[in-house]
């Protein structure tokens, strides 16, 4: 073969590269042992899981998602329609690799994923971890169970747009105004606010408006595999609000067959960055207890 005929193979083989179709998910793989996977929540990468990765490793072949846009990670093809897209690509991950019962684990929209996953293929799974992550999230900002779906049409759609239109620093500027709701330490709030300045817009536009469009409480009540749910309340000033707090997650579970409520008043949201020892043990006993 001549020079010419290398240059065309090569153009053509890197045209091949190019155009294939980019993955929404990236997994990195610790330890041994029945699969858990860990995934993160929005305008989050698997960094968060630094610290728990490390602890469940030692019992556990430990899967550690990250989603493309969402911090540190670039954004896919499907920006605009990434949940759906992460969704199928998780389980063609799950598939691929023969993972069998595996253990879900995720924070926030993580958690979402988890049930999602879990409603459609629960044979698949054998127990889910949801860290401070609710099968429906609008109740928590409008404060009433009533909330449905068709009721945050009108404010998803108008969320969406203002996140694609924000540049990465507004998206900053946004995250700032309840970053006291996400970490206890100056320092871990600082990660937020930077993780979700380098988020891609039309990703996190996306994944607001299918969260705030989404409810799956309905459906999450065929689900029998155990299921512990772990409510952040460390940013309630008051005994009311946190009791109010903790109806509403209650009142999203309390139909699901093996559900469990846990509530810990003295962390937020990010509960492995405030106390991941706390977290681990409990995420320990429940496991021990239901597997």
């Amino acid at each position: 073969m001549n020079i010419i005929h290398l240059l065309i193979a090569a153009f053509v083989f890197s045209m091949s590269l190019t155009t294939k179709a980019e993955n929404c998910i990236d997994v990195k793989v610790h330890g041994e042992g029945q699969s858990l996977i860990l995934i993160p929540g929005l305008m989050s990468d698997g960094s968060i899981w630094q610290e728990s990765e490390k602890y469940l490793a030692k019992n556990y072949q430990v899967h550690t998602v990250s989603i493309a846009g969402f911090a540190n990670t670039a954004a896919c093809s499907s920006a605009d329609n990434i949940m759906p897209q992460v969704k199928t690509e998780l389980l063609s991950y799950i598939k691929d690799n023969k993972l069998q019962k595996s253990i879900l684990m995720g924070h926030s929209l993580g958690a979402f994923l988890s049930y999602s996953l879990a409603i459609d293929n629960e044979k698949l799974f054998a127990a889910i971890v949801a860290v401070d992550g609710l099968p429906y999230v609008a109740p928590i900002f409008t404060k009433t169970a009533a909330t449905q779906a068709k009721d945050m049409k009108q404010q998803a759609d108008y969320i969406k747009n203002m996140y694609q239109q924000a540049t990465h620093q507004q998206v900053a500027d946004m995250t700032k105004q309840a970053i006291i709701l996400q970490a206890t330490s100056v320092a871990d709030q600082q990660v937020v606010i930077e993780m979700a300045k380098k988020s891609d817009q039309k990703t996190v536009a996306s994944a607001l408006h299918f969260l705030l469009t989404t409810d799956l409480r309905e459906p999450l009540k065929q689900v029998k595999i155990p299921l512990l749910l772990i409510a952040a309340q460390g940013a309630f000033t008051n005994e009311q609000d946190r009791i109010n707090a903790s109806a509403l997650y209650q009142q999203q579970i309390s139909d699901v067959a093996n559900a469990k409520l846990m509530v810990n008043s003295e962390v937020r949201h990010f509960i492995m960055w405030d106390d991941n020892k706390w977290l681990m043990t409990e995420t320990n006993l429940f496991l021990q207890g239901v597997l």
